[in-house]
């Protein structure tokens, strides 16, 4: 007896204090419309009133946002290194070597500001109808390069597989990290022995 005694008296206050924030919430609700409308005025238009039109703006009187600086870099796709020793390749990716082993060469790859590397080389690989081969690695945002057309890693050797330099250094970082600048040159590079 003593438990449903105690468990009505607690549902019963609960309903009291619920009803009271109810009612409290809409009195607030109730006053503060009554006070918005004893401030409004009320007007009667006559034919005497000026009526205001809002002329359009002109596209001069529009702010206009500047056209963005065009951004470019240099970015250079090649298996050169493979021609040093084409034996150290597997026989069946020998002839589907391009000559020259030069896959793509622009002087001018566009980007946007904030782009990776990466996002480069993924985009204009795309454009040009080459396959780009690559994992994304768990942990951060890093993308590891497995192959570039037909190249692919240890097509050469354990040791052998993609890397990339900007400005002729070797960055310490995954191509999807290294945020590109205007005028960078980015090279890929297949080496037989990269590792």
């Amino acid at each position: 007896m003593n438990k449903r005694y105690k468990f009505f008296t607690v549902l019963l206050s609960i309903l009291l204090l619920c009803n009271l924030w109810g009612c409290n919430g809409k009195n607030e609700e109730s006053k503060q419309t009554d006070i918005a409308l004893e401030k409004t005025p009320i007007f009667d238009k006559t034919e005497e009133d000026e009526v205001l039109e809002e002329t359009p703006k002109t596209e001069k009187e529009f702010p206009t946002k500047k056209e963005e600086e065009k951004l470019t870099c240099n970015l250079t796709v090649d298996y050169s290194d493979i021609f040093e020793d084409i034996s150290s390749l597997k026989k069946e990716k020998q002839e589907e070597l391009k000559e020259g082993g030069v896959i793509l060469s622009l002087n001018e790859a566009e980007f946007f500001e904030g782009e990776s590397v990466f996002d480069v080389l993924k985009r204009e690989l795309d454009k040009a109808g080459i396959t780009l081969k690559y994992s994304k690695m768990p942990i951060g945002n890093n993308v590891y390069i497995e192959g570039i057309d037909s190249i692919c890693e240890f097509d050469c050797g354990k040791s052998s597989g993609w890397l990339y330099t900007v400005n002729g250094e070797h960055p310490m970082i995954s191509s999807s990290q290294y945020k590109i600048k205007k005028g960078d040159k980015v090279h890929f590079i297949y080496k037989r022995k990269a590792y």
